[in-house]
């Protein structure tokens, strides 16, 4: 029988194919997840340990998330005597490359700001937000940040969301094949190692003169090929600073190039909530659940209340 310490890779239809030579198993990875398969019986069967010596029986023929595949989950390497890695190493370390965005869903039909009042933890390079397809990605600056960020979301249940008691959001990786591990610009990490830069742009006293509508308006004319997209753009009435949230580090650059080229104005960066300590959250997803069992529990009083006033009058 032959073996060989290389793989041999299949790109299918979005899928990646891991073909051992020698083993009747194959890895099957296709967007954030892989799964474990038994090749065709009539295949040799190798003189190798049996799958649950390597692989937990309780997850075997499951989906695994890339981001929590261990070695020791992937195929042994066949007897060899050469010194290169083996074929489950040297995979394993092209496919699970250390990922900075992290995907929330089913994410309800909610505006940005409302789902960025969830996510702490760091520094966001950028966000891509579709309330109509349920997703919502959050490209951390650090990937360290994600992977914490990640774990605290899951461990502790998910995002609950108020008024949408049968909806909770969940954190994954993106993977890597899909831009989650694909670096900041050059320009954006510049601009964030040395003036500390960020999502939200603080424009001076501009609100007296001019109204937020129009601010938004300049910024979207002056984006030129990348599309423009706020959080949020509000004006504080005393001081008429204007605060201007967008979804990316470098969009924000470009908004303070057309604010200062525009009208000459003074600009600073603001407090961005999402760089905030993540372990307050935990309390703050305690009363939305809280408030939603609430819920819950008056609309079925009001519909049990319903009920006997129907059967009574009968």
């Amino acid at each position: 029988m032959t073996t060989s310490t290389t793989p041999s890779l299949l790109h299918s239809n979005g899928f990646t194919y891991a073909f051992y030579p020698g083993y009747p198993y194959t890895i099957t990875f296709y967007a954030e997840e892989a799964r474990i398969s038994r090749l065709p019986s009539d295949l040799p069967t190798p003189p190798w340990p049996p799958p649950t010596t390597f692989l937990p029986p309780p997850r075997f023929h499951r989906l695994y998330r890339l981001p929590y595949i261990k070695e020791s989950d992937a195929l042994p390497s066949p007897p060899s005597t050469s010194s290169s890695p083996s074929p489950s190493t040297a995979l394993l370390r092209i496919l699970t490359q250390k990922s900075r965005a992290i995907t929330l869903s089913p994410i309800p039909t909610v505006p940005l700001s409302v789902v960025l009042r969830n996510v702490r933890g760091g520094k966001i390079e950028r966000i891509t937000h579709n309330p109509f397809s349920g997703r919502t990605t959050v490209f951390f600056v650090d990937p360290a940040v994600a992977k914490e960020f990640l774990e605290y979301v899951n461990k502790n249940g998910g995002i609950p969301w108020l008024g949408y008691s049968q909806k909770t959001s969940w954190a994954s990786f993106l993977p890597a094949s899909h831009g989650g591990a694909e670096p900041v610009k050059e320009d954006v990490r510049y601009a964030i190692r040395s003036e500390c830069a960020g999502r939200v742009l603080v424009v001076k006293a501009l609100g007296k003169y001019v109204s937020t509508e129009e601010i938004r308006a300049e910024i979207v004319k002056n984006a030129g090929r990348v599309r423009a997209v706020f959080e949020d753009v509000e004006m504080e009435q005393q001081s008429g600073d204007v605060i201007v949230k967008m979804t990316s580090i470098g969009t924000t650059l470009r908004a303070r190039a057309t604010v200062q080229r525009v009208w000459g104005a003074v600009t600073e960066w603001g407090k961005d909530g999402c760089e905030e300590e993540m372990q307050g959250l935990r309390e703050k997803w305690r009363q939305v659940r809280d408030k939603n069992a609430k819920s819950e529990e008056e609309e079925r009083r009001k519909i049990r209340e319903w009920v006997a006033e129907r059967r009574s009058g009968r």
